[in-house]
């Protein structure tokens, strides 16, 4: 997995690009560096492009625990916005599904979003 973050203060945006094979794991680890970095804005709204993912190896119950931890996290900050890319259907279908737990935890803002094909053809 590659993951690179690039903060926009200006723009009030932080985004996270997500590229190969990602497992429940590295994500986790991923999700707890950036929520316990000090130099991270918590308040910024979100963009998480996992558009080159593999996300294929997750389940429903590691796509709950995410959205529980992300819920205690992200979600104390209220009137925060995110956004996730993704492109494969299976990706999206488990996308879908955080997003449904987190809108039950949590009152900021997430939606999902769909690319159809490699990046840059559809």
């Amino acid at each position: 997995m590659k993951f690179k973050t690039i903060i926009e203060q200006k723009n009030n945006l932080r985004f996270h690009q997500v590229s190969g094979r990602l497992s429940f794991e590295e994500l986790r680890d991923t999700l707890q560096n950036i929520y316990n970095d000090k130099n991270i804005d918590k308040t910024l709204n979100a963009l998480w492009d996992l558009s080159e993912a593999d996300i294929s190896d997750f389940t429903l119950d590691e796509v709950e625990q995410v959205a529980n931890f992300v819920a205690q996290n992200w979600g104390r900050v209220p009137g925060t916005k995110a956004a996730i890319v993704v492109s494969a259907d299976y990706s999206y279908g488990m996308a879908r599904m955080y997003e449904i737990l987190l809108d039950s935890l949590t009152s900021n803002v997430i939606r999902i979003f769909a690319i159809s094909g490699p990046p840059g053809t559809g």
